[in-house]
């Protein structure tokens, strides 16, 4: 039931917890020179579609930007004026997520979501400084939905994983796990089974099985504490072998979100070796109001959230190839991709051509994400077409885009006869992009597996 009363410690540990990841989170970028890497030292950003707009602050606006979002974080996690906190964090967080395409990640993602539903919630119901400087009234009791909401959206994340593996690369070629893992085998404890095929084999159908499933057996009293170990075993060893950051850290915490209402409460009287005694929760507490609002919000918002990620049934080829439909899905670590891209810029009056490498402007982590997806390859080339404009220059601009995804052989992506300056980035299907080959993908081995074959 949306409104059946639940005690509110779940939702104010969890406020503390995720303010401090997130505070953590920004530091990590800030003292990693993540910030010059990303925003100050390219000179150009790639934009999302529709948010064209969203500039870089000058000077050293976004050192400030950083600098406040930090401070926002321990207030929110602190409870002091939550609310607005957690609009400014909502908008601070997307504001730097919006500045530049190629740093887009799943997890940045998530947080801005998570940062999006926290302004709804009564996040400082207790342990807070709302309550201590008397702005609200500490609340025992807060209706189902709030919780709700932040388990629909960690299980959305999860269930939507699993199903962008299930496919043929994933499941019965192990792609592009086999190709990861086989440049892992350094690793302490792991590293000699990770060059082995049924490890390969193993670790798909288990990362399929796990993100599939693991929001439901989180949801059933009994099989929770094994669920959530599972769920901390995952999580370590994705963050041990592969470099996604924050993500691992964010799911954890999110994941308690599961666990029964009072479990901060629980888990305190036992640290402490007493049993706690918990309130009872008033049959009519939330009897009252029941707003048609919030239940139309949920529905619209899961709506989006489970459609958006289904967008890619109506582009025609392979998503993993064309990214078309890529982003917001939680196609989560499902390809790989290794390009080689390089522009010839063709001056219109006279003919003559220059051969331009993304290098000359873009930073290396722009560069690798560019070049293997087709919408920012437009926006490159446009940028280029602005750049020749300045020197007084009407130009062409033809991308020679060479790709391998998950293993195959290298394919062109992008028609190179195509002048990029004459079409747009839209919603609509990109005729620009060739087919995706269909070769079966390769197993990649070892050096130390090709060694003891005698190659």
């Amino acid at each position: 039931m949306l409104w059946r009363p639940v005690n509110s410690a779940s939702l104010s540990a969890y406020r503390i917890l995720f303010g401090l990841l997130n505070f953590a989170g920004l530091l990590r970028f800030w003292y990693l020179g993540w910030i010059e890497r990303s925003f100050t030292g390219p000179s150009f950003l790639f934009k999302y579609y529709g948010f064209e707009w969203v500039a870089l602050w000058p000077g050293h606006g976004i050192y400030l930007h950083f600098a406040l979002l930090l401070a926002v974080c321990v207030c929110f996690s602190l409870g002091l004026f939550t609310r607005v906190m957690s609009v400014l964090l909502f908008l601070g967080f997307t504001y730097i997520e919006l500045l530049d395409l190629s740093n887009y990640l799943n997890h940045y993602y998530l947080v801005s979501l998570l940062s999006f539903i926290n302004i709804f919630l009564p996040l400082n119901a207790r342990w807070s400084f709302d309550n201590l400087l008397g702005l609200t009234q500490r609340r025992e009791f807060v209706p189902a939905w709030t919780l709700n909401w932040l388990r629909g959206q960690v299980a959305t994340v999860y269930v939507f994983a699993g199903l962008a593996k299930f496919g043929t690369d994933w499941l019965i070629h192990a792609q592009p796990l086999n190709i990861w893992l086989t440049s892992n085998t350094q690793v302490p404890l792991l590293g000699p089974w990770l060059d082995r095929t049924w490890m390969h084999f193993a670790m798909s159908w288990g990362g399929f099985l796990f993100d599939i499933s693991v929001p439901f057996w989180m949801m059933n009293r009994r099989s929770r504490p094994y669920a959530y170990v599972a769920v901390l075993v995952f999580h370590a060893m994705t963050y041990v072998l592969f470099p996604i950051g924050m993500f691992p850290f964010i799911m954890i915490v999110s994941a308690l979100v599961f666990f029964t209402p009072e479990w901060p409460l629980r888990l305190w009287g036992y640290l402490r070796g007493f049993n706690v005694l918990l309130p009872t929760a008033p049959s009519n507490t939330m009897s009252g109001a029941r707003p048609a609002w919030i239940v139309a919000g949920l529905a619209l918002y899961f709506f989006v959230q489970w459609t958006l990620p289904l967008r890619h049934f109506i582009y025609p080829g392979n998503v993993l190839w064309n990214e078309e439909g890529m982003r917001f899905s939680w196609k989560v670590m499902v390809r790989e991709k290794n390009s080689d891209a390089g522009f010839r810029v063709v001056d219109r009056a006279t003919g003559r051509a220059w051969d331009v490498s993304p290098s000359q402007y873009l930073a290396r982590h722009q560069e690798s994400e560019m070049s293997g997806t087709p919408d920012m390859i437009n926006q490159f080339a446009h940028f280029l077409r602005d750049e020749f404009k300045k020197d007084g220059l009407d130009v062409a601009v033809y991308a020679d885009v060479v790709t391998s995804f998950n293993g195959r052989p290298a394919a062109r992506l992008i028609d190179p006869n195509v002048d990029l300056t004459l079409v747009n980035d839209t919603l609509a299907p990109k005729s620009w992009i060739l087919p995706a080959p269909t070769a079966t993908p390769r197993r990649l081995e070892s050096t130390r597996s090709l060694a003891q074959k005698g190659l």
